[in-house]
């Protein structure tokens, strides 16, 4: 976590506790943990609805966003690289 500081520092944010953001990563791995995930984020917006509607059936179209992620992951990556 030290490593990726700055990360966390330009995004105006404390560098969070190893264990505790590790934790939290993994629970994304799990169907229940993203729709925590998702019900947690659209708690702190002005305006949920339109997550939650975005995110309605999100499980139905796992098979659209598991094709897409390479092209993601590398468009992510590119991102990354500007801010290095």
């Amino acid at each position: 976590m030290a490593r990726e500081a700055r990360w966390f520092d330009a995004a105006g944010g404390p560098v969070p506790a190893a264990a505790p953001f590790a934790a939290l990563l993994e629970s994304y791995g799990s169907a229940r943990g993203l729709e925590r995930a998702i019900v947690r984020t659209a708690g702190r917006l002005r305006r949920p609805q339109g997550l939650l509607h975005a995110a309605r059936d999100w499980e139905q179209r796992v098979p659209q966003l598991t094709a897409g992620l390479p092209q993601l992951l590398d468009d992510l990556r590119q991102a990354a690289r500007q801010f290095s």
